[in-house]
């Protein structure tokens, strides 16, 4: 059971990190899938939440997909960083906290008046666009048709080939799953004062 459930956060957590500056990202990329390996199973989607979107699929259950033991697991991510406000000429700090989208009520929007979502998305390339699930090592019709992280002279994308934990084609687990978030989109924080700074996480 831990094995599966370790895998699933360790993806989430690894992927999140990437140089994606050239690659589009947001909710047009989202996909889900299930892990159902080792006696677990759980919906988990490529914006960094598992155990959702709720209508996907069993909710980290055991055994059983009625046996759903989770509502949702996702990361956040925090900062504290100072900078200089030359306005006010002072050192000022700002916090900022980046989260996944997630239906759950809540006091707060993470988005823009227009409807621009504060928060992690998945980042598009990493999964085939033909399909609505995440690349998943058990299903090359999920996989895309060249992974962008894996851009080296000698053998360009891996193309038919899994982008495993391990290496090119490794599969060390009964399941794996690989997807690429980012928070290019998040600018709750890039505002400005008087024209004269701005910032940007």
């Amino acid at each position: 059971m831990k094995k599966s459930i370790i895998l699933i956060i360790l993806f989430t957590t690894i992927t999140m990190f990437g140089q994606t500056a050239d690659q589009p990202s947001g909710k047009a990329y989202r996909r889900s899938s299930v892990h159902n390996a080792n006696l677990v199973r759980t919906v988990y989607g490529n914006w960094g939440v598992i155990g959702q979107p709720g209508g996907g699929g069993p909710r980290g259950a055991w055994i059983y997909d009625t046996n759903g033991y989770i509502g949702d697991v996702s990361p956040m991510i925090g900062a504290e960083i100072e900078y200089w406000d030359s306005v006010g000429d002072s050192m000022k700090t700002a916090h900022s906290v980046v989260i996944c989208p997630i239906s759950r009520p809540s006091t707060g929007k993470e988005e823009s008046s227009t409807g621009q979502k504060w928060s992690f998305e998945p980042v598009a390339g990493y999964f085939n666009e033909e399909n609505e699930k995440v690349a998943m090592s058990t299903d090359k019709t999920s996989w895309p048709p060249y992974w962008p992280d894996k851009l080296d002279e000698s053998d360009p994308g891996w193309a038919g080939e899994w982008n495993g934990l391990f290496g090119k084609g490794v599969f060390n687990a009964d399941q794996e799953s690989y997807y690429v978030m980012n928070d290019n989109n998040d600018e709750e924080f890039n505002y400005s004062a008087n024209n004269e700074f701005g910032l940007a996480f």
